[in-house]
């Protein structure tokens, strides 16, 4: 009897429920799920028009994906890849682009020269920037600074209309950090979560910490992530320059003249 009863406890292999999970499996029907109804398209290839090497002792080589795009990026450095994930990270970028097609100059001997862009970005408004990326270390050197001059002297066809050169003065660390921060809080975006929070915060009255509108608004974990929705969005301002945590002041936008990321 004893016996008899424990082995009535135990799972039975290939039972009742294995058989209807199998039976389901055969008339390809799969359990709902909070993925449903998703589909998952592979990200397009880059649009660069030089190949890199991704094997190189000398560099810092590797591809990201912009998500707004779905689309692949090569860069060439840290700094480059930083450069990328400040862009993706600011609103008023419609398009960024990697490697775009070189653009021929003269050189001051009259010698016919072509250069290449590490970044074409284009804004919202229509306006195209050719971004060239070099470290500190490397700009006198490298003559970038004469060969921008005489592109932007020259003009030549296909060009981008605003020429500049960013170095880790404008691309810091932190910079870079909150700008994968807020790549990241886009990527596992939950608009119902953003909504609530962009709700609650506009009882705000100057500037709170990010822990203690958390904690006045009854948000989990996902509630920080709407937080850094709603910067990337511009309903909220960071004050200062300092890494998003926690503990980092905000504002809503228009209410205060201080701050930024």
């Amino acid at each position: 009897m004893s016996n008899k009863s424990t082995s009535n406890l135990q799972p039975t292999l290939g039972g009742p429920r294995r058989k209807h999970g199998r039976a389901l499996a055969r008339a390809g029907i799969t359990p709902q799920s909070a993925r449903a109804g998703q589909l998952w398209i592979p990200p397009s290839a880059s649009l660069a028009s030089r190949k890199i090497s991704f094997r190189s002792r000398g560099s810092f080589r590797g591809t990201i994906v912009n998500a707004r795009a779905n689309r692949e990026m090569h860069y060439e450095s840290t700094l480059e890849r930083d450069a990328m994930y400040i862009l993706m990270a600011r609103r008023n970028v419609a398009e960024i682009r990697d490697q775009p097609p070189a653009v021929r100059y003269f050189d001051r001997d009259g010698h016919s020269r072509h250069h290449w862009f590490d970044l074409e970005v284009h804004l919202t408004n229509g306006t195209r920037y050719a971004l060239a990326v070099k470290q500190e270390s490397q700009v006198d050197r490298s003559g970038i600074l004469e060969t921008l001059d005489l592109i932007r002297e020259q003009r030549p066809a296909g060009c981008a209309e605003h020429i500049a050169l960013r170095t880790e003065r404008q691309i810091t660390r932190v910079r870079a950090d909150n700008a994968r921060l807020i790549v990241r809080a886009n990527g596992c975006r939950r608009e119902d979560d953003v909504e609530q929070m962009r709700t609650f915060v506009q009882t705000l009255r100057g500037s709170a910490k990010i822990g203690d509108v958390l904690r006045a608004s009854n948000a989990d974990a996902r509630g920080f992530m709407a937080i850094v929705c709603l910067i990337f969005d511009g309903d909220l301002v960071t004050v200062g320059t300092n890494p998003i945590t926690s503990e980092t002041q905000i504002h809503l936008s228009g209410t205060e003249q201080i701050g930024g990321r």
